[in-house]
């Protein structure tokens, strides 16, 4: 059985597409830290991040399609939220990385000079934006969720 179609308030409809979302997410969670592997992307603490980020993805994604609570829903949101942050902060460290690089290899450039070059450079400026779109994906999964507010009983 799809647990969506337990969930008390849902369409079929719905709760087709929460699960879509949530699988896509689950795939996101699961292909980035196999990638980051591939590339050896385990050399210092700030680059074991986005495997904590798809972790606690793939638990969010969890609370949402298996078990949703308001505070579980709750939970995923704020979660997603931290992973989108913590994809900002890669992009930000990857084109740090390449800034530094361009400067050191052209002295003479201006910042400004470098943008472009930074942009291109070897650590992928954008490869972080994966955790970012699983994240989003969590968020659309628990967006409205029938289950997000708590019931009142009359």
């Amino acid at each position: 059985m799809i647990p969506f179609e337990e969930t008390p308030g849902d369409s079929p409809l719905e709760a087709r597409f929460r699960l879509f979302l949530c699988i896509l997410a689950i795939a996101t969670f699961i292909a980035t830290p196999a990638e980051l592997i591939l590339l050896g992307h385990t050399h210092s603490v700030a680059q074991w991040v986005p495997f904590v980020s798809s972790f606690l993805g793939l638990v969010a994604c969890g609370w949402v399609l298996v078990d949703p609570s308001p505070s579980r829903i709750r939970a995923a949101r704020i979660v997603s939220v931290a992973i989108i942050i913590s994809g900002l902060f890669g992009a930000l460290m990857h084109f740090r990385a390449n800034m530094l690089l361009e400067l050191e290899i052209h002295p003479n450039w201006t910042f400004t000079d470098a943008i472009w070059d930074a942009i291109q450079g070897s650590a992928a400026f954008l490869a972080p934006g994966i955790l970012i779109l699983g994240a989003l994906l969590v968020l659309g999964a628990a967006y409205r969720h029938p289950m997000a507010t708590e019931k009142q009983d009359s």
